[in-house]
């Protein structure tokens, strides 16, 4: 979502793009639904090292989010058109994503942004990551890119 955020409205790159979607998913994710970002930060070893960086920079990154974000969020009374959900047929994790609120807490988060047009986000069954095709209108995850989430477990 961060790279789809990030290409969609233009926003400047002024460091690695992935570095800035890896913020963006940790701030969206710990003021918009803080419980899961328990779950997450949970499953991550840290160093001290790590936690002192993280304690030192985390409040200014997230002051810029919120910043950049205030815009671009849809209003609360607004209805949600502009996002969906796909699945290829062969996914083998589509299922327990749904079942584990993975699905639901997601769509909830695309439906935050007041995105220009459709958005879609597709689990496949693919070897790759997880990126933003901005031609498609689409965010994919594949198969593989869980895959490796659930090893790191």
């Amino acid at each position: 979502m961060g790279h789809a955020i990030i290409r969609e409205f233009d926003l400047p790159i002024l460091t690695s793009e992935e570095m800035i979607a890896d913020d963006f998913a940790t701030v969206f994710l710990a003021l918009h639904m803080p419980d899961r970002a328990v779950d997450i930060t949970d499953g991550v070893e840290w160093t001290d090292a790590d936690a002192s960086n993280c304690a030192d920079s985390a409040p200014e990154i997230a002051r810029s989010w919120r910043r950049i974000l205030a815009p671009l969020m849809r209003p609360t009374d607004a209805p949600v058109t502009e996002v969906a959900v796909f699945a290829d047929p062969d996914s083998r994790y589509f299922d327990s994503l749904t079942r584990s609120g993975t699905i639901e807490d997601t769509m909830t988060m695309l439906a935050m942004i007041d995105w220009h047009s459709m958005i879609r986000l597709n689990v496949a069954q693919c070897d790759g990551g997880a990126g933003w095709l901005r031609n498609g209108r689409r965010i994919t995850v594949c198969g593989a890119y869980i895959e490796r989430f659930i090893q790191s477990q």
